[in-house]
């Protein structure tokens, strides 16, 4: 990437002076994010002060002086091998080995009758369960392997959300939250982690599971609110407070 960085710097070297705001260098002090990245990668660029950024106008116009730019180094990659290949695709990862008990056991080091029984538990008697026992002992370990194993490992079948002491209702159900509309403030109901969760599993015909950490943390008849019920009688329905008729789907498992 270096080379390929330094090699277009050189092409592009007079086109870049005649346009004094042009850098080469930036710095978007992030630390943790993929800033570093696009730092690394950058070739020119203009900069802008977050306490200044232009209007459309200025942006337009500057976007438009880099098309020469683009294209000059596009047509020089096509006719040319000065710059160096691009390196070839990082292979996949291998596939997962196949999810079923022995791997669950192997993951997890549990005994296997207690997996089997929360495994049955979720599956033919209730459809949430609670692991309790000391910090630090692999509750939420085995929680996600347990999701995993349960769900076949499916992209998006399930989700670990964390309570904390501040985590509450709008969070975990559904809340209005402030959004801009037409450059206003308006409010709308966003769904929360559970109600997400619900959706996915009432189009589908196999588990999803939602996996909540740290559940002792949060106050959870303020978090689950009227949905307690639910828990107990899943082929009810009730009215929440912005829907008219709501029920928890019997393939939503919750682990705890």
């Amino acid at each position: 990437l270096a080379d390929r960085v330094a090699t277009a710097r050189g092409l592009i070297k007079n086109q870049v002076e005649d346009q004094p705001r042009l850098v080469a260098e930036l710095e978007l002090n992030d630390e943790v994010g993929k800033g570093r990245q696009y730092e690394r990668g950058n070739v020119c660029a203009f900069a802008y002060p977050a306490t200044e950024i232009p209007g459309d106008a200025q942006l337009r116009h500057d976007l438009e002086s880099l098309i020469p730019i683009l294209e000059k180094l596009q047509q020089f990659e096509l006719e040319s091998e000065v710059l160096p290949p691009m390196p070839p695709p990082t292979p996949p990862p291998d596939p997962d080995p196949q999810i079923d008990l022995d791997w669950l056991l192997h993951r997890t080091l549990w005994e296997q009758d207690d997996l089997e029984e929360i495994i049955d538990t979720l599956e033919n008697r209730r459809p949430q369960v609670v692991l309790a026992g000391p910090p630090g002992t692999g509750k939420t370990w085995a929680a996600e392997h347990l999701a995993r194993f349960l769900t076949g490992d499916r992209p998006g079948a399930h989700r670990v959300v964390q309570f904390h002491p501040t985590y509450g209702y709008e969070d975990f159900v559904e809340g209005l939250r402030p959004v801009e509309s037409d450059g206003n403030v308006v409010f709308d109901v966003i769904e929360g982690a559970l109600i997400d969760m619900a959706e996915q599993a009432r189009s589908l015909d196999h588990p999803v599971v939602l996996v909540i950490d740290e559940m002792n943390r949060a106050n959870l008849p303020s978090v689950f609110g009227e949905l307690l019920y639910l828990l107990e009688y899943r082929n009810r329905e009730i009215r929440l407070l912005h829907r008219q008729e709501f029920s928890l789907p019997k393939n939503l498992f919750i682990i705890g």
